[in-house]
């Protein structure tokens, strides 16, 4: 690690009933990168708490933190309290479906002096079209990293701020890290906004936050970080129950429900276009498709032709799939000697 930024733990959050399957993708990255971590249990249980203590025992490299909640807590919320904690002068976090397929060092992951923030790794679902919001949107979706105009608007999967400046911004305007809707919004934020041409329906996590960055003249960008592969809701799909159990109803019935109505569905919720709610639809069919291979991988089982032609066509998946199984019966040996806080 470099040592003018030690201790700078990269945060990674684990929601319940997501752990034993996501086991392989911390290993990568202990392996693979000189980085450190912070891994927050957020809603899990104490089976599960208790494999992420023993994790952050054996590595010098991880430390362990709570949310003491049974229920999963909003991301965003979560976000806004550990940047409360962050003794140092980044801050920095990574969706736990993300998977080191090389090395990774901290000058990869941080801003360049120029720079106050950066954004990385889109899921291997996304397609080119997925990134630029269009501008009859009505949704500042995740993966729209761009508008039509070429402004940037970053996304959160993996990302790292200047805390300075990102907790100014966030004291001054009383912002937060949540997804906002746009009546949530505070008044002087969104008269910002829609000055600026942003007025929507629906604001993902930290879009709000990197669009008025910008506006103080910060600079931010995306960055490709080729060795990290990102899945993308992996731990929505292969556990719909972490979140309630209106949203386990919600996926069987897309399940059932004819494609057409459920486009229609989405589009009166979210008040957006049949258009815009069918490519909701997409993503997610793409999405499902990528977490079923994972999970075909994980179980040993024979792929089906679906997953067989998913990782056909996607080579990243592919060094991802020949790393998988040396990580899936990892046992890490190292000394007790990392720092937990609970």
């Amino acid at each position: 690690m470099d040592k003018d930024l030690n201790p700078h733990y990269i945060n990674i959050i684990f929601v319940k009933e997501s752990v034993e399957s996501l086991k392989p993708f911390l290993y990568s990255l202990l392996d693979l990168t000189n980085l450190s971590f912070r891994i927050i249990s957020n809603g899990c249980n104490r089976d599960e708490e208790q494999i992420l203590i023993n994790l952050c025992n054996k590595s010098e490299k991880l430390i362990f933190l709570s949310m003491n909640s049974s229920k999963v807590i909003e991301h965003g919320k979560v976000l806004d309290y550990l940047l409360e904690l962050e003794p140092t002068d980044f801050f920095s976090f990574m969706d736990s479906d993300i998977f080191a397929i090389g090395p990774i060092s901290y000058r990869d992951i941080l801003p360049a002096d120029n720079e106050v923030a950066i954004s990385s790794c889109l899921p291997v679902w996304h397609s080119n079209i997925d990134l630029t919001m269009p501008k009859t949107s009505k949704i500042m979706a995740g993966q729209f990293i761009k508008d039509t105009e070429d402004d940037f608007l970053g996304c959160t999967y993996l990302a790292s701020y200047r805390c300075r400046e990102l907790r100014d911004l966030i004291k001054s305007m009383g912002l937060s890290f949540k997804s906002y809707h746009k009546k949530e919004l505070p008044p002087k934020v969104f008269i910002t906004l829609k000055k600026l041409g942003f007025d929507k329906s629906i604001y993902d996590t930290a879009k709000v936050i990197n669009i008025l960055l910008q506006d103080r003249g910060h600079k931010l960008s995306y960055r490709n970080i080729n060795n990290l592969i990102h899945i993308g809701g992996f731990s929505g799909e292969i556990k719909p129950s972490i979140y309630n159990f209106a949203s386990l109803i919600k996926d069987i019935l897309r399940n059932y429900l004819p494609r057409n109505l459920i486009a229609f569905i989405n589009s009166r919720r979210f008040n957006c276009s049949k258009e815009e709610a069918d490519n909701i639809i997409e993503i997610k069919n793409r999405r499902v498709e990528i977490c079923t291979l994972i999970k075909e991988i994980e179980n040993n089982t024979l792929l089906s032709d679906a997953s067989a032609r998913v990782l056909k066509k996607n080579p990243d998946l592919k060094k991802l799939v020949n790393l998988y199984s040396t990580y899936s019966n990892h046992i890490d040996q190292t000394p007790a000697t990392s720092e937990q806080l609970i």
